[in-house]
């Protein structure tokens, strides 16, 4: 519960005097932290010291939420929220395609809501995308209701199309904020008209991406974090989102060498490969960007040696960053031209 305090106290975790200022951002004691990466603590003792860190971050947020209603402006904020303990895909994976697994990880201890959530969200994505591949094959029209994020949200039939035809939406252009403001005003959705190849060359209307840039403005940058002002988490649920259209356009019994397949593993790979890597978005996204917009393009090959290769640069990179002897001046990847843009 929120504690009150006179006028002119200090409020310790607000770091303000009381009362608040009109313009006081009671949203930034709400921004949960970038998960701890830590995969030596197995996936039980994660679970315990989630569920712990839930029951804390979630009261602090009522007594946030408490201050903030607050009309006197004399309550304090609650404490800072803690980072949850991080999980890995493939942990995620193996618990959302054995029930039987997963109810005997329930029956050991605690399983965090953070958790839960991650499951099922895989799930349903493994459902969505059983259930949309099948209409893929011959046309875009997808699923009677359209094809939809792990949220539900749908995604624009022309983001689809210019996926399909090898130019993926910038990332930024996935986010909810976007995707609920063209669903929204469908008429806000800036789009081209395309002679289709796969649908007979019928007319057709694919997403503009170099419109949709515009209208951001001209000098944003979408391969940084910047561009995601929800943060890290709101990253990855477009990369999910990615995924998801990826895995549509691959259709029924896709090929190992399948869109879906080249841009899941490559998602994976981030997450797995590249150390710390919700802390240094910027290092390794231009590059990955770069990836996998190539990988709409029926031309792409693997290449094994260049994913070791990055990885071993962007360790370098990220070693001199926190070397006290080396000036931390930020070093990037190669900004690229879009075909489009560029986030559990």
């Amino acid at each position: 519960m929120a504690q009150y305090y006179a006028d002119g106290a200090q409020l310790p975790n607000a770091g303000v005097v009381a009362p608040y200022q009109p313009d006081f951002d009671f949203s930034q004691f709400l921004v949960q932290p970038i998960p701890r990466e830590n995969y030596n603590l197995p996936l039980e003792t994660r679970n315990m010291q989630n569920a712990s860190i839930e029951a804390h971050n979630t009261a602090s947020c009522n007594t946030t939420q408490e201050a903030e209603d607050d009309k006197q402006g004399t309550r304090d904020v609650g404490p800072p929220l803690k980072p949850f303990f991080a999980y890995t895909s493939d942990e995620i994976r193996e618990y959302a395609e054995d029930e039987t697994l997963y109810k005997i990880l329930k029956e050991q201890g605690p399983v965090p809501l953070i958790f839960a959530r991650l499951v099922a969200n895989f799930k349903r994505q493994l459902s969505d995308a059983k259930a949309a591949a099948p209409s893929l094959e011959g046309s875009f029209v997808g699923k009677a209701d359209g094809l939809r994020t792990r949220r539900g949200t749908i995604i624009p039939e022309s983001i689809i199309v210019a996926a399909s035809l090898g130019s993926p939406p910038p990332l930024f252009a996935l986010t909810q904020r976007h995707l609920d403001e063209f669903n929204k005003a469908p008429s806000s959705v800036p789009v081209r008209n395309v002679h289709h190849p796969k649908l007979g060359n019928r007319l057709t209307q694919a997403f503009d991406s170099e419109t949709f840039m515009k209208n951001i403005g001209p000098h944003t940058t979408f391969t940084t974090v910047e561009a995601f002002p929800l943060g890290f988490g709101n990253l990855l649920e477009c990369f999910e989102t990615l995924k998801i259209i990826a895995t549509y356009l691959a259709g029924k019994n896709p090929p190992p060498t399948s869109i879906a397949t080249h841009v899941c593993n490559h998602i994976d790979w981030i997450q797995t490969e590249l150390p710390n890597y919700g802390a240094h978005i910027n290092e390794w996204l231009p590059w990955s960007w770069s990836r996998l917009t190539e990988m709409f393009s029926a031309n792409y090959r693997h290449q094994e040696i260049e994913y070791n290769v990055f990885r071993e640069l962007y360790k370098n990179r990220i070693a001199n960053q926190c070397s006290p002897a080396v000036p931390q001046t930020k070093r990037h990847a190669p900004d690229h031209v879009y075909p489009e843009e560029r986030r559990y």
